[in-house]
């Protein structure tokens, strides 16, 4: 008897899609939150999704690709709902809305169900407004991963592929293999991502200068590499698991119906310990790669106009960097827009402004004028004469 079957991941799409909208509904009542027209469509989605995938647990034939191709396509609607309202809570504040002059067909629609039941599909938020984020995501963006798993599992199940995965278990040759290329290909993406790291300049200079590297920011080779070192994880777990009869072979011996510990296993143990023992208390030769990683990040600040004046200076809004520095407000701005550098909202940051022109915070600071003495406005004005 194997454990995953079309029935049961029919069943899996099912309760996921009743978890997700009961779930929407509660977070609603006990946060006060106010959902959107577009919020609403996502939760009437996975509604309809979970008695869809349900008909198609328990049906077969035509019936259960009618109903199973319904599923599929309301996870796309959800998909392309949630990715717009993902598209649209990126954009800057008060830049763009789902609301126009006119409503739209989902907001038509949205309306006439909050009429009808205006418990469930009350509409009383904007779109683009970031409620409640979990985990760094938002709502917007887990509905849209959901319905993408949504999708790509409906899509899978009725494209005709073997659907019972245990047949791995009678022949698990493929599955070792495609573990194998998994933890393979993840350790190659952690080892360049690792090194990219172990380079990089420091988040100060990282963000005063906008630095890149192959279109990707610091934080982005930082996910990449967290992405991956997840992957490695689970990858690992499953090699060990197709491997787990010559793994314990390596761990020990059986000696006069004794199990004895391999000597390397003791050795690499120590070796572990000694090392943990050497990065905890910055010992030679572990401090050794500590400081030759400082090394690495020092080589990108050397030129004083790629250090900022303070940690996240490129986010301050432009008066209140103008106060901390002790500068010329009129002056900075002035100085910006002789340079071409167009301010419209007088607390827009250097961030902000680069971002916008295609340059970098440090080019930008470079063309404000400054003090002979730079810092807070007390140190800025030097010290006072005697009279």
């Amino acid at each position: 008897m194997t454990f995953i079957t079309d029935r049961r991941l029919w069943l899996l799409i099912a309760g996921a899609g009743a978890a997700l909208a009961l779930a929407s509904i509660l977070l609603t009542e006990w946060l006060a939150l106010a959902p959107c027209h577009l919020c609403i469509f996502q939760r009437l989605l996975f509604m309809l999704m979970a008695p869809l995938a349900l008909i198609a647990a328990f049906t077969s034939g035509w019936a259960q690709r009618i109903s199973g191709t319904l599923t599929a396509l309301a996870a796309a609607g959800g998909a392309a709902t949630a990715g717009f309202q993902t598209w649209l809570q990126a954009q800057p504040e008060g830049s763009v809305s789902c609301l126009g002059p006119e409503m739209g067909p989902i907001e038509h629609f949205v309306e006439g169900l909050g009429v009808l039941q205006p418990t469930l599909f009350m509409a009383t938020g904007f779109c683009e407004d970031v409620a409640l984020a979990i985990l760094g995501l938002s709502l917007a963006q887990w509905a849209l991963l959901a319905f993408l798993l949504a999708l790509g599992l409906s899509l899978w199940l009725l494209s005709g592929t073997p659907r019972a995965l245990g047949t791995l278990a009678k022949n698990p040759q493929p599955a070792r293999s495609f573990v194998a290329f998994l933890v393979t290909w993840s350790f190659l993406l952690l080892t360049i991502t690792g090194i990219v790291l172990y380079i990089v300049p420091s988040g100060r200079v990282a963000h005063w200068t906008l630095w890149t590297l192959g279109g990707l920011s610091r934080g982005g080779w930082a996910d990449v590499h967290i992405l991956f070192g997840a992957v490695f994880i689970v990858a690992g777990a499953l090699h060990l698991y197709y491997n787990w009869k010559p793994f314990k072979k390596y761990l020990a011996t059986r000696v006069s119906g004794h199990l004895a510990l391999k000597r390397e296993l003791v050795t690499s143990l120590i070796l572990t310990v000694l090392l943990t023992l050497g990065a905890l208390f910055a010992l030679p030769p572990v401090s050794w790669l500590f400081d030759l990683n400082d090394a690495a990040k020092s080589l990108w600040a050397q030129d004083a106009e790629q250090r900022p004046p303070y940690a996240r200076a490129e986010r301050t809004p432009l008066p209140v960097l103008a106060q901390r520095l002790g500068l010329d407000l009129d002056a900075m701005v002035t100085a910006l827009e002789q340079a071409g550098i167009r301010i419209d909202e007088p607390r827009t940051n250097l961030e902000q402004l680069a971002r916008a022109h295609g340059t970098t915070p440090a080019a930008l600071f470079a063309l404000i004028p400054k003090p002979e003495t730079r810092g807070p406005r007390s140190e800025a004005r030097g010290p006072k004469s005697s009279e």
